[in-house]
């Protein structure tokens, strides 16, 4: 089942979700997005080592500025062979 199906046909009834090394790109994301203004009991979203790119990273944030989003924290560590990054994001609310 793809991302945008699973995001779009259920519910994100829970409040931590761990989504790492999982091959989400800016494409995955934009249901993520979506879905993190619907899910309002999602807290926190581990997003590590995807191929989220600038595009992906972008429409999160989109999402994570709106009043009915309910993150708290999204991680984000991407890690390759020429260099390492490592982000989060704490949210208050």
């Amino acid at each position: 089942m793809e991302l945008e199906e699973h995001t779009s046909s259920h519910s994100l009834g829970f409040s931590s979700c761990r989504l790492q090394d999982c091959g989400i790109t800016a494409t995955g994301c934009r249901s993520l997005a979506s879905a993190l203004v619907t899910s309002h009991s999602l807290t926190h979203l581990c997003l590590s080592n995807n191929n989220l790119g600038n595009e992906g990273v972008s429409l999160l944030c989109r999402s994570l500025r709106l009043p009915h989003c309910g993150l708290q924290r999204l991680i984000v560590v991407q890690l390759s062979e020429q260099k390492a990054g490592m982000g989060s994001v704490d949210l208050i609310t």
